[in-house]
Parts: structure tokens; sequence; C-alpha cells
């Protein structure tokens, strides 16, 4: 598990344990949000995943364009080893930040970010 996520759980707990029975699991753990918000454990994915696709723009040179495009294809290439689980080659820093980006992903809310508007928010650290 993430030391981000263990934190984040260790944080609840002692909410929840502070609060002498006022509060349900649901309530001290954030898992009750309101229309519109997110849990915490998928922003917290989402982050992981922002920083390693920073991570894999900073590797390339060149302008926003071209470290999007690079991003772009190393996702495509290593999408179906992901998917397949396949740990073969995971000395390759390029594999291993793409699968941190489809684990982040996959921990949160799903999404994987290939649109270019997309990525190149990411890239300059905007919020999603």
């Amino acid at each position: 598990m993430p030391p981000d996520v263990l934190e984040e759980i260790g944080r609840c707990f002692e909410c929840y344990a502070r609060a002498g029975g006022m509060l349900s699991l649901e309530e001290a753990f954030g898992l009750k949000c309101s229309e519109g918000r997110k849990p915490w454990f998928v922003i917290l994915a989402r982050e992981r995943r922002d920083r390693a696709i920073r991570a894999l723009g900073e590797r390339t040179t060149g302008c926003t364009a071209k470290k999007i495009d690079t991003i772009r294809a190393t996702l495509r290439r290593h999408r179906r080893a992901w998917q397949n689980r396949s740990l073969l080659g995971m000395d390759n820093s390029e594999k291993r930040l793409a699968f941190e980006i489809f684990d982040a992903a996959d921990a949160g809310d799903g999404v994987i970010p290939e649109s270019p508007d997309h990525l190149r928010k990411i890239i300059s650290g905007a919020s999603d």
C-alpha cells in the first residue's frame, strides 16, 4: 500500500477514535462525499499518477508537444504488459513509471489521461 494512503488511513482512524462514536466509520474515513467531490483515496491516486506522468515528461528533452507524444507512446507501449501484469523487464525505468501511472489510475478513478490538453495541464503542474 502506498505510504500516502497508509498515512491518511492513520489520520482517519485517529479522527474516528477521538470522535468517541460521534462519527460513523464511513464519515471518519471520508468515504461519504458530497456530490461533485472525490474521496481522498481518489485524490491521492491522481496525485501519484500525475507525479509519474511529470517524471516521464522530465525524461524527455524538447518542447511540451514532444513530451506529450513521448508519454502517450510510452503508455500505449506498456498498457498490455500492465494489463497482463507482466513484470518482465521492470528494471526499465520507463516501464516502471508507466506501471505506476496505470496502478495509480486503477486505485483511483480509473482515468489514464491521453488527451494532449490533459497531459499538458499535468506536465505544467496544473491540477485536474
